[in-house]
């Protein structure tokens, strides 16, 4: 982090981790089905971002921008001669890169609000062939919008947020075909009332609009849901 002065900052980051394989990858399972392969290698990856920041009293904005390299990515191979499948490390590598944008106002004690967008291209080597192609279920385009404040004993919230159209494969056919997964946007809330320093009462709401998302082909997520309570803070 390197600061420029006048509420302008410079940031930068560098890492790398890996993946070991799992028992089945290496040793299999079902005999006669899928067939392990103790010579996988782990997968290895790199990354870097970096990004420019400005904050003040009232307002903060972010700008990152990244990529990350993954080599030896353990992928399924299926044989149609004897209708068996094993693992091996991908050739070549699969990249993931793009930006992410913050933005904050403090408007007032009683209310903050924020925003933030996210920009994908991610790619993967599952190909038979080697060739990259588009990650599954990772979307391009995903964002939020939310607000929050309190007032005296009132604390209070509302977010909106965005995932984009993604791509998926349907296990359930043969062979697999590609399908694609609906944006979506997802409303929640919450409030809150101090009844004391030990005691406060609350309410909120997941997937307010009922919105029907899928992030895995056959699998919905949550409907609808709300929740109250009690909150004690013992020993304040």
């Amino acid at each position: 982090l390197a600061k420029l002065g006048g509420g302008f900052a410079l940031t930068t980051s560098y890492g790398e981790g890996i993946a070991q394989p799992t028992f089945f990858d290496l040793y299999g399972f079902f005999p006669g089905s899928f067939v392990g392969n103790p010579a996988l290698r782990p997968e290895r990856s790199r990354g870097v971002e970096g990004g420019l920041r400005y904050a003040d009293d009232r307002i903060s904005v972010a700008l990152t921008a990244y990529r990350q390299r993954l080599r030896d990515e353990i992928i399924d191979v299926f044989n149609p001669a004897d209708f068996t499948s094993t693992t091996a490390n991908a050739a070549g590598r699969s990249t993931r890169k793009g930006i992410e944008i913050e933005a904050g106002w403090a408007v007032s004690p009683a209310l903050r609000l924020t925003a933030a967008y996210a920009y994908l291209k991610a790619s993967e080597r599952t190909d038979p062939l080697g060739r990259a192609t588009k990650e599954l279920r990772r979307p391009k385009h995903s964002g939020s919008i939310s607000a929050e404040g309190s007032s005296g004993r009132l604390s209070y919230g509302a977010a909106l947020t965005y995932t984009g159209a993604r791509s998926d494969r349907d296990f359930d056919l043969f062979p697999a075909p590609f399908v694609r997964l609906d944006p979506y946007w997802l409303a929640s809330a919450r409030v809150a009332y101090r009844l004391s320093d030990q005691v406060e009462l609350f309410g909120r709401v997941a997937n307010a609009f009922d919105e029907d998302a899928r992030d895995v082909v056959g699998y919905r997520t949550e409907g609808r849901s709300a929740y109250a309570g009690i909150r004690l803070g013992l020993g304040r």
